[in-house]
C-alpha cells in the first residue's frame, strides 16, 4: 500500500479505538474519507488498526469510483446519451481512474463530488430552482469536505460559468440569481459544518479549515513535488491510447451538434481552466491528473459520438 494510504488507514484505526476525530490544518485534507471508511470498517468487524485490510479500508473507494460511472448519465439531457454513455465507458476503463478507485486516498471521493457539482452546476445555469442550488451547494461543499484543492476548482466554475450567454441578463437578471445563490451558500456551509465539526463534536475544525489556507498555499510551491507545467498533459497524452483521448477530447469542444451548447462552452472553459491552473502549480502528483482527466474524458464522448454521426 501507498504510504498515504497507511496514513489514512492508521487516522481509521484511531477512530475504531475510540478517539475523537480532529481535522489537521498542517498536513492532512478533509475528512470525508475517514467518515465514509470508518462506518465501512466497523461493518467489516474491525475493531482496531490492527483488524484493518486492504479491502476494508479500500472498499470505499472503490463503491465511490463505481458509482461515479453511473453519475454520467445525469448529463444527458446537457451533452446527450450517447455522449454521456460513451463518456462513462471511457471512465470506466480508464487507467487512472481504474487504478486510483482502489486506493484509500481523498482523490476518488473528489472527482466524484466534482462530477456531481458539474452536473448540477450545468443544471442550475439552465434553471435556478431551489432543487439545483441545493444539489449544487451539497456536491462543492462535499469537494471542500474531500479536499481542500476544491478552491483551485471554484475558481474554474467562475471562470467557466461567465462564459454561459446572457447569464445576467433579463429575465433571471442579477436580482433574479440571488435566491438561488443564497440556497448554494446555505447549502455549502451546512456541508462544510457537519463534516469539518464531525458532526457538531469539535466546531474548532472549521477554523482549522481558515488555518489551512496559508499552510497549503505555501505546499502549491512544490515541496520536493515540483513537476514542470506540462507534466500532466504529458501524462495524460502519453502512449497511444493517451493521445487518440485528447485528440477526441479537441474533436468534442470543436463539436456544434450536442444536446446543450451553451453546456458545451462552459465545459470546454472550465476544461482549458482547470488545465491551466493545475499545471501552472508546481506542486503536482500523479493522482491529481484525476482532476484533468475527468472533464477530459466528458469532451472525449462528445467527440467520439460527433465523430460516428460524422462518418454515417
Amino acid at each position: 500500500m501507498h504510504t498515504d494510504e497507511a496514513i489514512n488507514a492508521y487516522i481509521v484505526g484511531q477512530l475504531l479505538a475510540g478517539e475523537p476525530y480532529h481535522y489537521d490544518p498542517h498536513d492532512r485534507h478533509g475528512p470525508l474519507l475517514y467518515a465514509v471508511a470508518w462506518p465501512l470498517a466497523r461493518l467489516g468487524e474491525a475493531k482496531s488498526f490492527a483488524g484493518l485490510t486492504e479491502v476494508s479500508v479500500r472498499i470505499g473507494p472503490v463503491v465511490v469510483g463505481t458509482l461515479a460511472v453511473f453519475l454520467f448519465a445525469a448529463l444527458a439531457a446537457q451533452i446527450g446519451f450517447p455522449s454521456a454513455a460513451v463518456a462513462a465507458l471511457l471512465y470506466a476503463i480508464s487507467p487512472l481512474f481504474v487504478y486510483y478507485s482502489r486506493d484509500f486516498i481523498h482523490e476518488t471521493f473528489f472527482v466524484t463530488a466534482t462530477l456531481a457539482a458539474i452536473v448540477s452546476g450545468l443544471r442550475l445555469l439552465e434553471k435556478t430552482s431551489v432543487r439545483n442550488g441545493i444539489v449544487f451547494g451539497t456536491s462543492t461543499g462535499l469537494m471542500l469536505a474531500c479536499k481542500e484543492t476544491a478552491a483551485i476548482h471554484f475558481v474554474a466554475f467562475g471562470i467557466a460559468t461567465l462564459a454561459w450567454p446572457g447569464l445576467l441578463r433579463a429575465p433571471r437578471g442579477f436580482a433574479g440569481m440571488i435566491k438561488p445563490a443564497l440556497v448554494v451558500l446555505v447549502s455549502f456551509c451546512f456541508v462544510l459544518g457537519i463534516s469539518y465539526s464531525w458532526g457538531g463534536l469539535h466546531f474548532h475544525g472549521l477554523l482549522d479549515l481558515v488555518q489551512a489556507v496559508p499552510n497549503f498555499a505555501s505546499r502549491a510551491g512544490g515541496q520536493g513535488h515540483e513537476k514542470p507545467f506540462w507534466y500532466y498533459l504529458a501524462l495524460l497524452g502519453g502512449g497511444w491510447s493517451g493521445a487518440v483521448l485528447l485528440a477526441l477530447a479537441l474533436v468534442g469542444a470543436l463539436s456544434r451538434k450536442v444536446a446543450s451548447p451553451n453546456a458545451l462552452r462552459v465545459l470546454v472553459v472550465y476544461t482549458i481552466a482547470i488545465v491551466i491552473l493545475y499545471s501552472a502549480i508546481p506542486y503536482k502528483t500523479p493522482w491529481l491528473a484525476l482532476n484533468l482527466c475527468l472533464p477530459i474524458i466528458l469532451l472525449a464522448g462528445i467527440g467520439v459520438v460527433w465523430l460516428s454521426q460524422f462518418a454515417q
